[in-house]
């Protein structure tokens, strides 16, 4: 008789990917873990996490025209917020405003991918 073979962390992963709400909910416990801890264990996390999320950012290069440079660097200064995030800002409220569409297609080409196979 087989004997069960257990499953590493990544082979259950990857056969039982979390859904939406299950990252949700772990992300809303450990923000409110983090909110009990000392104002040093906080910033600890928040380095980890700044690094963390630094080396999965693709690196995008484009060109503005100088008026729209100029704006942008103006709203910067007014905002005090840096023009990276600003762009950032503007693609996450886009990507937020477009989600259905982005879902569509990318069920379209799963789908396409699986008569492929």
């Amino acid at each position: 008789m087989a004997e069960k073979k257990e499953l590493t962390n990544y082979e259950a992963s990857a056969k039982y990917p979390l859904t939406q709400e299950e990252i949700d909910l772990e992300v809303k416990g450990y923000e409110e873990w983090l909110q009990t801890q000392p104002k040093k264990v906080r910033r600890e996390h928040e380095k980890r996490l700044k690094k963390l999320n630094e080396a999965q950012m693709k690196l995008v290069n484009f060109r503005l025209a100088p008026e729209e440079y100029e704006g942008l660097r103006i709203l910067s200064e007014l905002t005090g917020v840096t023009q990276t995030d600003i762009i950032r800002d503007l693609i996450r409220a886009e990507l937020r405003n477009q989600k259905e569409a982005i879902q569509a297609y990318n069920s379209s080409i799963n789908e396409i991918k699986k008569k492929l196979k």
